[in-house]
This record gives C-alpha cells, structure tokens and sequence, in this order.
C-alpha cells in the first residue's frame, strides 16, 4: 500500500514538473524569451526563431527593438 503511495506521489511530481516546462504556456515563452533578450539581445522562441512584433506584443513585450 505505501508503495502505491509513493508511486502516485512521485507520478503527481514529475506531472506538476512536466507541466512548469511546458514551452506553450504564454508565462513560459514569455519567460524564455526575456532570458534570450537577456544573453543575446533578440527576443527568441524555445527553438531560436526571432518573434515577430506581434508575438513580442501578445507576450506583453515590447515590440520594437
């Protein structure tokens, strides 16, 4: 029974991990790309493509350079 416990506990963790990761979420890309923005100077997606002005702009970031 304590098995099935810790299983589920660790299952439930590496869930909520999983989903805090999750590059889609409009928190995380925004987040990503202010870190881009901070080591590159470029506001950039999970896998290196600029945003454009209208991306920048739904992130709630500025949308000129």
């Amino acid at each position: 029974m304590a098995r099935r416990e810790a299983y589920r506990a660790d299952y439930a963790a590496r869930l909520s991990a999983a989903a805090a990761a999750d590059p889609t979420t409009v928190e995380n890309r925004r987040a990503h790309a202010q870190q881009a923005f901070l080591n590159t100077g470029k506001y950039l997606t999970n896998t290196g493509r600029e945003l454009t002005p209208s991306e920048r702009k739904q992130l709630g970031l500025p949308s000129n350079k």
